[in-house]
């Protein structure tokens, strides 16, 4: 689906999303470029629509000081990734990304 994403002082015609229905709610996925967050963290409001149907509107109030702690959240689980261990690798038998079509499936039986 294409939805219209409206910043206060910008935004994304037309932008690719997808729609997802779980446990009775809908909502939808997407993604957008690396300067998103700044655009997002300076605007007021956020409007969504698809074509001349509203879907939300959001007040982003406070968004720029969320967006700053994330942005340092971020930096200190890079720098903690770094000094860290690196993780244990997965079972020989989990496929990289078992969500990939050709994806070998382990049978419930």
């Amino acid at each position: 689906m294409k939805l219209d994403f409206r910043l206060s002082n910008g935004g994304y015609a037309k932008h690719a999303a997808v729609g997802l229905r779980s446990d009775g709610k809908q909502g939808f996925v997407t993604s957008f470029e690396a300067k998103f967050p700044a655009y997002f963290a300076r605007s007021n409001d956020l409007h969504i629509a698809r074509g001349d149907v509203p879907v939300e509107r959001l007040n982003l109030a406070g968004s720029g000081a969320a967006v700053a702690e994330l942005r340092k959240c971020v930096a200190a689980q890079r720098v903690e990734a770094k000094v860290t261990k690196p993780r244990k690798t997965r079972a020989d038998d989990i496929p990289e990304d078992p969500f990939a079509p050709s994806a070998s499936r382990r049978s419930g039986k």
